[in-house]
Formats: C-alpha cells, structure tokens, sequence
C-alpha cells in the first residue's frame, strides 16, 4: 500500500510540473520572441539557460518531471520484482512462477507501465534535447518554446498515468497469485523490441518540438537544422532496429513461418519510419540549399502524427492484433491528442508560411536534391498507401457496418510499385551532384553497377528463379545499390590518390572515411536496405510442406528429410512442455535434431506455439517446422519450410542502424561547434572540392562522377 501512495503522490507531483511547467515556457518564449530575438542560450548548464525566469523554470520543470518519473518507474519495478499483488498492475501480469527476467519486461507488457516508460523516456529524451540546443546556440526563445512543446506532450502523458491508466491503482480484492503475462511476450526480443520501438517514437517527438519551437519563435534561419538532423538520425536507428527486432519476434512466437504480415500494428510502426526516412533526406537539401523548409516542417509533424496514430491503434481495441493491448478509453484520448495536434499544427503551419519560403528552385531534374525530393514524394506516398490501408477497415465498420480489411497482396503491390522505384533513385542519387550533373555522365558512372545488376539477373533466371519477376527486379536494384555505393567508394579513393598520390592506400582509406563520416554512414545504411530487400525477395522462393505424421514418417521440404520420432512432455516451474522431436537430414549429413511443439501456461491458460528453426548461415536460409496439431497417440501435423535470405535479413538489418549510428556519430569538428548553423562538413566540403579541383589530370572515369561523389561528410 505504502508503494501505492507514494507512486500515485509521484506521479501527481509530475502532472503538475508538467502542467506548470508547459505554461511557463510558452510564457517565457513569447517574451524572449517579443524581447531578445538574438539572444542565444548558455551552453553552461551551470548558467541561466535563457534568462528568462519562466523558460528557465520551466526546463527545471522538466528536471521534476524526469525525476518523478524515474522514481515511479522504479517503485514499480520494485513491486513486480516482489510481486507486490496489492497493485491491480502486478496481480494482472504477475504470477509467482514467472522468471526474473520477464518479472522486469512486464514494466512496459501492460498499457499502465508502457505509457509510464514512455512519460520517462520522453522527458529523458527532452533533457538531452535542452543540452543539444543549448550547445548549438540555438536562439533562446527557440529552446523556450522547444521546452514546451516537450512539456504539454508529457502533461498528455501525465494526465493518463496518474488519473485514466494509473499504475499504481490498488486491487478490490488481494488474490494468493497474479493471473500471469501472456505466453507470446516470454520471448527474449520482447525484452527488448518493445523499449527500442519506445526509443524510436518518443525520439521522433524531439524533431518536431524543435522545428515547432523555432516556428513559434519566428526564425527564418536554419540555426536548428543540424541539431534536428542527429535526433531525426537516432529515432530512425531506433526505429529500425524495433522494426527488425520486432520481426524476429513474430518469426519465433506466432509460428506461421513468415516475419511480416502487414498487420496493424506492424504498420502503425513502419508509417512513421517512412516519413523519418524521408525527413533524414530532405533535411539535407535544406542544409545544402536552403530547399524544402516547408516541406521539413510537414515531414516532422507528420511523424510525430503517426506515432502517436500508432500508438492509438496498440491501446484502442479498433483494430484485431496481437501486439494489441486490450481495448481501453485510453485509445480514445490519443485520438482526442490526434485532433489536437492536427488542427494546432495545420494553424501553426500556416501562420508561419512567410518563414519557410525555400532560398533556391530545383535547378535541374538530374540533380541531387531533385532525386531527393522524388525520394520523398515516394516514401511519403507509400506511408499514405499504408495509413489507408490501417484505417480502411475502420471506416468500412463504420459506415457500411461491415469491416473490410486490405489483404496482404495489396499492400505488395503497393510496395513493389513504390519499392522499387526508390531503390532506384539509391542507387543514382550518390552519382548526382547538387544543382545538377550531365545525364551522360551519369549514365557512364553506372555502367558498371548496372552490368553487375544485369548479371545477377541473369544469374537467378538460369537457376530457374525466374518464376517471381518482382523477386528477381527486386534482387537486381538490391545489386544496384550495392555495386553503386561500391563505385562510389572507389571514386572517392582514386579522387584522394590524384590529390595525395604520396599516400600509402591505408592513409588514404582512413582519410576519406574519417572526413566523410555522414557519407560512409550513409554507404553502410544503403547497402544494408538494398541487403534487406534482397532478403525479403527471398520470400518469393519458399520451400513449403505440411502432412500428419505417424512416428518413423519422413517429411521432405527442399534438400531437408526431417524423420519423426517421439514427443516429448516436460512440466517446468511456469509451463507444460510438450515437443516433437525430428532427425534432421540433408542429403548424407547428420544435422542434429530439431524440435517443435507448444507450450502451456496454467497460470494465464493460455497455449503458445514453439517452433524449431534451424539455420543454415552458409546457405542463408532458415529450416523452419512448426507443429500446430499434436493428438495424444503421438500423431503431429507437422509444417515444415525451408525459408531462403532469412538469416541475411537480420544481418541486413543491423547494418542498415549500424549506418545511422555511423552517420549520427559527431566528429571532431562539431564537437568544436563548426556546425552550428548549417551542420558540420561545410569546410571539408570545400577542402574536398578543391583538392578534387586541383587534380586537374584526373582521368575521364573519375571525372565523370565527381562532382556528385567526393564531397564532405555531411553529405
């Protein structure tokens, strides 16, 4: 009871701070705009951060609320780690058999503990924000208004865990036992897709609390860009990796031997990583150019927007899925914030319209920033194509009473008609310049990537894979990519060899990559999306078999003989074990036993499935069997795939973060504050530029790509 009290008094106490401290800083920034429009803040924490008494209350404000909420959430872990059952949190997701481990992952499995992690990751991420703005010498009223942006955000938050979703709400009746968590979140990716997936929504508020700032503060300037840039960067990371996490999970705990199904839920956390994407690029055109402001400020609006959609298709019971929560009034508070912020950022938009008017046109369609803003135009579409697809049930169910939803084949071929296009535009847009580059010498740079495409085509057509053309146009733009993002680090090389021919090769590698970091962050990303679709591809190639099975039966899928043999039945602490065991073969080699089979939860009563994969790094594929029918003879119903480039996807995947952290990663120079207007690289850019121009005897191969190649790390 005593922990009850104090979370409940906790969490009262950061409404409050919140509340106040939301006031006080759109206050303070109205004054700070009216008053000392280039007045900059401190970037000594020890100083005042505005001097304006009510901005810097309201970021002590947001220390409070940081501090509150780190206090609840670990009073409540506390109560799960000693299953506390007075707390209606604990007794409902809690069973005293269930592992440590999960005892702790059941802080963010439930709704109440998962909107408290996100009130903290939020002000925790908004704390940081305050740092990053305030060594960037952000204009203060931009950091004031910033500051409340982030706080009325978390009063949203606040309001749900302390009064509609309360964590630390108190049980009628004190039960010997919890009701237990569901079989499908003791899985060990749930511990940690479901925080990383937090990261990623919560990071892409950041974005859109700056560029809302610096419109309430009405600067025309680009002071904030590149310090948007890098959390646009890490929400992206973050994101992606949930996304990847998030299908290995499904891979392993649904059983149906695929990693993605276009469910919901799984969509409402794709739509926002689109839209970041897009962001990510156009970010850099207004860098370079001074183009796309407007555009800008949409694309973060339009991201936050999402998440929070998705967030309200988790918690409102609208739709069926099973990473849903039960459904609760909490959905339709979302929606509520939903209206809100559209309607606030639509007058917002508006209203500041005279502030983002883009500095130069499009010169040229072959251009750089004219490839990236098909790029987005793309990504965009395919974002809207997928929220159409989420909400089409939901409007059939209310205006013809009847719910239709959009199949799987839909969404594909939406995906493939934007998809592939988009890895097209990857794989050209290294090659282009900025403000334009001759098409012919756009066409030479990539004779050699389009001859490794061509070649792989063909390669997959004689193995008789050319029964998917989609898989084989998609494997060929993968090889695009790659090849491309290999001739640009060649350019890049042979442009240093001109300038420095007295430099060993070693030398000259660790020169353009430690000058070029954005870039090679970049190359990384993009070979790892190109790995990525080459994987996915990969589906279109599945080995597939299902029968019953007597013991001593052989099921054959691909080059695998799988032999069944017996069941298995095993009672532990938390669950009842059952499993088939089968020898796997392949041709003459022994390869072990696989089992598979499902498990009981008799705390939850609930039955989960427990596939067997095997996988096969060599060949980069899975051998995946999943029992969904087991009698008490001992006779299964056994399905069996054989999953091509699955492992591929993972690797793939990690790459493609691997690349954002790269390209996030500060260096030298803007740890000095060489990017606090424009963004670090300006100067090497320059220097890039004219050691390239200094080599005028560069031969014709490098110089029909250099313009668009060997410039500065950002980009």
């Amino acid at each position: 009871m005593t922990i009850a009290i104090l979370g409940q008094a906790l969490l009262l106490l950061a409404l409050l701070a919140a509340a106040g401290g939301s006031i006080a800083a759109f206050a303070g920034g109205r004054r700070l705009t009216r008053t000392a429009y280039d007045r900059v803040a401190s970037s000594d924490p020890d100083t005042s951060a505005t001097g304006d008494r009510f901005a810097d209350g309201a970021i002590r404000a947001l220390h409070v609320v940081l501090a509150t909420a780190l206090a609840s959430c670990f009073l409540l872990l506390m109560a799960l780690a000693g299953a506390n059952y007075t707390l209606d949190y604990v007794q409902s997701r809690m069973s005293s058999d269930l592992p440590f481990a999960f005892r702790l992952t059941a802080l963010w499995s439930g709704q109440e503990g998962s909107l408290l992690l996100w009130l903290t990751v939020l002000t925790g991420a908004g704390t940081l924000m305050v740092r990053s703005l305030r060594r960037a010498h952000v204009p203060a009223a931009l950091l004031a208004h910033a500051v409340g942006i982030v706080l009325t955000i978390a009063t949203f938050f606040a309001v749900l865990v302390a009064i509609v979703a309360r964590p630390f709400a108190v049980v009628d009746q004190l039960q010997r036992d919890g009701a237990g968590m569901s079989p499908a979140l003791q899985n060990y990716w749930m511990a940690i897709h479901p925080p990383t997936l937090y990261l990623g929504y919560v990071g892409v508020s950041i974005p859109f609390a700056i560029v809302a700032g610096a419109l309430l503060a009405r600067r025309r300037d680009d002071a904030w860009i590149a310090t948007t840039r890098r959390w646009v960067i890490a929400s992206w990371v973050f994101l992606t990796m949930g996304l990847v996490l998030g299908a290995r999970w499904a891979y392993e705990e649904i059983g149906w031997g695929g990693y993605w199904a276009w469910d919901p839920v799984e969509n409402a956390a794709l739509m926002p990583w689109l839209t970041a994407t897009a962001l990510l690029h156009s970010i850099m055109v207004q860098q370079k150019r001074g183009m796309m402001r407007f555009w800008n400020a949409v694309l973060a609006t339009l991201t936050f927007g999402l998440s929070i959609f998705g967030t309200f298709l988790t918690r409102s019971g609208v739709l069926s899925s099973v990473h849903s929560f039960v459904s609760s009034p909490v959905g339709w508070w979302f929606i509520g914030a939903l209206v809100v912020l559209v309607a606030s950022s639509l007058l917002l938009l508006y209203r500041s319209r005279d502030l983002l008017h883009a500095r130069h046109d499009v010169d040229s369609v072959v251009s750089r920033e004219g490839l990236l803003l098909f790029n987005n135009l793309l990504l965009v579409a395919l974002a809207l194509v997928v929220l159409w697809g989420v909400i089409y049930p939901i409007l059939t169910a209310a205006f013809a009473n009847q719910r239709i939803s959009l199949e799987k084949p839909w969404y594909d071929f939406f995906a493939t008609a934007f998809g592939l296009p988009l890895l097209f535009l990857v794989a050209f847009a290294p090659i282009v310049a900025w403000q334009g580059t001759p098409l012919r010498r756009v066409l030479a740079a990539m004779v050699h990537p389009l001859a490794w495409s061509l070649a792989l085509g063909t390669v997959l057509i004689a193995a008789g894979l050319g029964s998917s053309p989609a898989g084989v146009a998609a494997c060929c733009l993968g090889m695009l990519v790659i090849a491309g993002v290999v001739g640009d680090v060649r350019r890049s090389l042979h442009g240093r060899r001109i300038s420095h021919p007295e430099q060993s090769a070693v030398a000259r590698t660790r020169y353009v990559l430690a000058r070029n970091r954005r870039r090679f962050g970049a190359w990384i990303a993009h070979a790892g999306i190109a790995l990525v679709v080459i994987a996915i591809a990969g589906g279109a190639w599945v080995d597939e078999t299902n029968r019953e099975l007597h013991a001593g039966d052989v099921l054959e899928v691909g080059a695998y003989q799988l032999t069944y043999r017996e069941v298995e039945r095993e009672r532990t602490g938390e669950r009842m074990r059952t499993r088939a065991v089968f020898e796997v073969r392949r041709g003459d080699t022994d390869l072990g036993v696989l089992r598979a089979g499902r498990d009981f939860h008799p705390a939850s009563g609930e039955v989960s499935n427990e596939v067997g994969i095997r996988p096969d790094w060599l060949r980069m594929q899975d051998l995946f069997v999943n029992v969904d029918r087991l009698t008490e003879d001992g006779v299964v119903r056994a399905q069996a795939f054989v999953n091509p480039l699955v492992p591929l996807l993972w690797l793939a995947g990690v790459l493609t973060a691997l690349g954002g952290v790269i390209a996030a990663w500060p260096d030298r120079r803007s740890r000095s504050g060489s990017d606090r207007n424009l963004g670090s690289g300006v100067e090497a850019e320059q220097d890039a530029v004219h050691e390239l121009r200094n080599g005028v005897a560069a031969p014709r191969e490098l110089l029909s790509g250099v313009r668009g190649t060997a410039v500065g790390p950002d980009d």
